[in-house]
């Protein structure tokens, strides 16, 4: 029997180690395998999740960009490889918030692996405040919900009635076929969604031409909520998520779309990842240690 592919989008922030955390809570009685993919070059969500203990099971990750990019898609192709010989009855893949995953029915034909593994559905994480924000600039976050049969509203808490409105008519022009909920619907029991021949044959949009660029930050000298007030002011960050030293003390830090979530931690497993907008780097380095 083909081990099922559920396949977690949407842009970076927009919720989706939450929804990993329900998945896993919906499968517990399953032999589950789990693929994280990072767009920095160190992998932050499986240490999240191993310094939690919520995860037990076969965990693969894979930074540096999106697997579905020219530049990552043979370490995701050997990495499917490795988790197909073993016992996981579903494989839940968590894309990179730059992540197109159109094209996954495309590859897994090419790698021959569609004899082992058979798309479920593809879910996106949708942010009514910095995924509607963005849509209009960054291509990936239409590619994402054209490719997704799920889209949930996340962060449903921080946006008004008036932005989940606008996010949802935003969302049905862009895939009128795509099912719309505010909490991750019941998937055990359902059939793999089938798609049209024209949604099998897209390609993905990530190529290395557009990827964004990241770098980390492992501590800063003066206080805290100065260093934050310089990263909310830069217009080319895209998301920061990590572990920061600073005063003497370690914080985790992830930013939510409208304010950060910050933790105070004994440890520091893994630096501060901030992620940018190509060709912007250098001169965010300048601004945020200003």
């Amino acid at each position: 029997m083909r081990k099922k592919i559920v396949t977690l989008c949407g842009f970076l922030g927009s919720g989706k180690t939450t929804l990993l955390r329900q998945l896993l809570d919906q499968y517990s009685d399953y032999k589950i395998g789990i693929l994280l993919n990072d767009f920095g070059e160190i992998p932050i969500d499986g240490t999240i999740l191993r310094e939690s203990g919520e995860i037990q099971d076969e965990v693969l990750e894979i930074g540096g960009g999106s697997i579905f990019c020219a530049c990552l898609k043979d370490s995701f192709v050997k990495a499917l490889i490795q988790m197909s010989k073993t016992e996981a009855e579903i494989v839940f893949i968590e894309a990179s918030g730059m992540a197109d995953p159109a094209g996954i029915q495309r590859l897994l034909e090419f790698a021959r692996l569609d004899t082992e593994y058979e798309p479920l559905c593809t879910i996106c994480a949708f942010d009514p405040i910095k995924s509607m924000k963005l849509s209009h600039v960054l291509e990936v976050i239409p590619r994402q919900l054209r490719a997704s049969d799920y889209v949930i509203m996340t962060k449903a808490d921080l946006s008004s009635e008036e932005q989940k409105t606008e996010a949802r008519a935003y969302i049905t022009k862009t895939n009128e076929a795509a099912v719309i909920c505010d909490s991750l619907p019941t998937l055990q029991g359902m059939t793999p969604r089938q798609h049209t021949e024209t949604f099998i044959s897209l390609s993905s949009f990530n190529t290395p031409d557009n990827k964004p660029e990241s770098f980390t930050i492992e501590s800063v000298n003066g206080s805290l909520h100065d260093f934050l007030g310089r990263v909310s002011a830069d217009e080319h960050i895209l998301r920061v998520k990590g572990y920061l030293r600073c005063d003497e003390q370690v914080f985790f830090i992830s930013d939510n779309g409208t304010d950060y979530e910050l933790k105070e931690c004994q440890s520091q497993p893994v630096p501060l990842t901030v992620i940018c907008m190509r060709g912007t780097s250098e001169l965010v380095k300048e601004r945020i240690f200003a």
